[in-house]
């Protein structure tokens, strides 16, 4: 058996929980292609050539361009009349739908993977995914396709994605904060883009607030974007005036847990949380309007229900609990049984070792079937232009 996985492009969070996919399944003999837009930083796509899976570079489809969709739509038909998958396995929403058309014709299974909230796209796209297995990642996302008329049957919520190595001397090494022995480290992961933007300026201030109390702390922002020069600015104005390095941007980093097992409290959304929470760190979810959540017991079932996105937030951590947690760790008072159950917690619901027995059945095993190039041509073209009009109609009314 063959699946192709289509990705957007070898970059995110989506080609690596899908490299998870792929691993899971070549562990029960199947054997994975990957096809997707190449990017300056090559990791993960090494990644996959390291795991022996066959790489194909193929530019991303575009809602605004149909002679690009529709070339590049006959690049992939041409990719599968070389491989012959029996089936694919994508996560954008644009793939989903060229790979439902092309799946219908060769009779080719398709698993569309959707994280994340709303799609602006989704009401056009659904209804050209032909009632496709449908993967989600969390509660929310199955509530908005059911209420979309999405086929509730289709649907199946699976979340195990991640694979970590826990840190088992995670106690020894926030033991080393007491007596200052070693600087105290907050880690933020996130696009630096406008819409992130005052939640990572409320972590300068709420650093410059620790800072005026606690020696040897440091906050280091892991990520890139267009705010990237502004953000850096005005870093720059709070380490003059401490006199030091107090907030560090390091960009986008390939190996993000090398630094996430030297830092002690870890912020983000998703999966820049939950995989640091899964490594026996103390993870704080930052949601909208500047708002905070500490992972607990209590905190979970919300944060899971939304993936950990930030969205809808009962339980929330105001800045003085979190000061008050990074006291704790200093002191030596912080109760690390609250860390560990947290981690076994989020590890049963998104390790990827419990992935296998979930995806495995979605998999369907059918023979691909060799049809008439020009006629598949000529059907897939019209589709595609009726298509493309519709995406731009609906591109031009949200600009309006």
């Amino acid at each position: 058996m063959k699946v192709l996985i289509k990705l957007q492009r070898f970059a995110g969070g989506a080609p690596r929980s899908l490299l998870q996919y792929a691993r899971a399944l070549s562990d029960k003999g199947i054997n994975i292609i990957a096809a997707g837009e190449a990017v300056p930083s090559d990791a993960i796509a090494e990644n996959y050539k390291k795991n022996e899976i066959a790489i194909y570079y193929l530019n991303r489809f575009n809602n605004r361009k149909v002679l690009h969709n529709i070339l590049l739509l006959f690049q992939l038909y041409k990719l599968i009349m070389k491989e012959k998958p029996d089936s694919i396995i994508t996560t954008d929403g644009l793939d989903a739908t060229f790979c439902s058309m092309l799946g219908k014709y060769f009779n080719m299974g398709v698993i569309i993977i959707r994280a994340g909230g709303p799609d602006p796209f989704s009401d056009t796209l659904l209804s050209t995914w032909n009632d496709n297995q449908l993967v989600v990642f969390s509660e929310e996302n199955r509530e908005y396709y059911i209420k979309h008329h999405y086929n509730p049957n289709k649907i199946r919520l699976i979340s195990n994605r991640i694979e970590v190595s826990r840190d088992k001397n995670y106690e020894n090494f926030y033991r080393l904060l007491e007596n200052n022995e070693q600087t105290l480290s907050l880690l933020v992961i996130s696009r630096l883009d406008k819409s992130k933007m005052n939640s990572i300026l409320t972590m300068y201030k709420i650093i410059e607030n620790l800072a005026n109390e606690i020696n040897n702390i440091q906050l280091i922002v892991a990520g890139s974007g267009d705010c990237s020069e502004f953000l850096s600015n005005e870093a720059n104005k709070i380490n003059q005036k401490f006199n030091g390095e107090l907030i560090k941007l390091v960009g986008h980093v390939d190996n993000i847990q090398e630094l996430i097992l030297k830092s002690h409290l870890v912020f983000g959304k998703g999966r820049s949380v939950i995989e640091p929470i899964m490594m026996n760190r103390i993870g704080i979810v930052v949601g909208e309007d500047n708002e905070f959540s500490l992972c607990t017991g209590k905190s979970f079932e919300n944060l899971y229900s939304y993936n950990f996105s930030g969205r809808n937030i009962i339980h929330r951590s105001g800045v003085d609990e979190i000061q008050q947690i990074i006291m704790d760790l200093r002191d030596g008072n912080y109760d690390y049984n609250n860390l560990i159950n947290v981690a076994d917690l989020v590890c049963l619901n998104y390790e990827s070792i419990y992935l296998t027995d979930k995806l495995l059945p979605l998999i369907e095993q059918k023979s691909i079937e060799k049809r008439c190039y020009k006629l598949i041509k000529l059907r897939i073209t019209g589709k595609i232009v009726a298509l493309n009009i519709k995406l731009v109609f609906d591109y031009i009314r949200r600009r309006l």
